[in-house]
Formats: structure tokens, sequence, C-alpha cells
């Protein structure tokens, strides 16, 4: 921490709170890019509890 940060990368989600973005931005976080990511379902996969996370519905 001696040296000052030019940039520092933070990455959020649509499961993230819905009132996350806003809050990054209050505290100084410039967006930088958005890109959208599909990925499979690790309750589907079977890589987890199928009753894991479930306020997040399976697609």
């Amino acid at each position: 921490w001696s040296r000052s940060i030019g940039r520092f990368w933070l990455h959020t989600c649509t499961l993230d709170h819905p009132g996350a973005l806003a809050f990054y931005r209050r505290t100084g976080f410039t967006p930088y890019a958005r890109k959208v990511e599909v990925f499979d379902d690790p309750r589907y996969l079977g890589l987890t509890r199928a009753d894991a996370a479930p306020g997040v519905p399976i697609l």
C-alpha cells in the first residue's frame, strides 16, 4: 500500500444488490465496461446442492 493505486477493478453481476452500482458510483468508482456473460448454473450441473441460493431462479 505504499504506492498509489492507478486502477482498481471491481466486478459485479446481476446477483448483486440492485443498488450496488449506484453505491459504487457514489463512492467514486467509474464504470469502465459492461458485458453480458452467460454461464451454466452449478446447481443444474450437479456441482452444488440443488437447494443452494433459493432466491436465485434456475433458468
